[in-house]
């Protein structure tokens, strides 16, 4: 019979927004879930919207039911997301009621421990953007930001017009601006880059959207200050393939 707790849906969208591409026994194997479970998800996604996944037949596994993989398009990367930001807000809000330990710190308190700093979808950010933990775009973001030492990434519900500064950048979202990072950028595929790379590695999916300039830096250190220069054409074939 197939689970409709809220908790086995909420783990059920997570788990497909994590692999983004799957077949039944792919989702089945990662989640425990049934058979009948799944293909109970995947009817009521299909029924919410009919471009929220594309499928591809991978050939019948046994006579009369063909192997198919399901690979979440943008829009329905977009709506499982904000479908599990509500039930979580729920799930968290009960566990916080029952145990107030589990509530977390304070803004100033958790950035003093190091950790990750969110902003989600939904929210809207005007100006520099600083501080000393990585920080993951689920909303809006406009200015600039600047993490030297860590983490940036820009999930797909994400759009940002800023230049960035950071360690490393992963781009699942949209991005309008010049990006730097001492270690390396990624820009994941359905992501999309409107701006010039500085960075001493860079990977680009297939399917993701990239108009720019690309600029190897090893150095370790990232100028945060002058124009990118075009990079070689072994430069840039060094760093599309590495």
């Amino acid at each position: 019979m197939a689970e409709r707790s809220p908790f086995a849906q909420y783990k059920m969208r997570r788990l497909a927004l994590q692999m983004r591409s799957f077949t039944v026994n792919e989702l089945k194997a990662s989640s425990g879930a049934s058979t009948e479970t799944i293909y109970g998800f995947l009817h009521d996604l299909k029924q919410k919207q009919e471009d929220l996944f594309a499928t591809e037949s991978l050939g019948s596994e046994r006579p009369g039911r063909p192997s198919l993989r399901y690979t979440l398009t943008a829009r329905g990367v977009d709506f499982l997301a904000s479908q599990n930001v509500a039930v979580a807000k729920e799930f968290n809000e009960a566990a916080f009621t029952e145990d107030p330990s589990l509530r977390p710190m304070s803004r100033k308190t958790r950035k003093s421990q190091g950790g990750i700093g969110v902003l989600q979808r939904g929210l809207r950010i005007r100006g520099e953007i600083t501080g000393t933990e990585d920080f993951e775009i689920h909303g809006s973001v406009e200015g600039f930001i600047r993490l030297e030492q860590f983490r940036v990434t820009v999930q797909a519900t994400a759009e940002v017009h800023a230049d960035i500064i950071a360690r490393e950048v992963v781009i699942w979202g949209k991005v309008k601006g010049n990006v730097r990072a001492i270690e390396r950028i990624e820009i994941k595929k359905d992501g999309a880059l409107r701006g010039d790379i500085t960075t001493a590695r860079v990977m680009i999916e297939d399917g993701a959207d990239f108009k720019g300039s690309i600029e190897i830096d090893r150095s370790g250190v990232v100028e945060t200050t002058g124009k990118i220069s075009k990079p070689k054409a072994a430069d840039l074939r060094a760093a599309t393939h590495r």
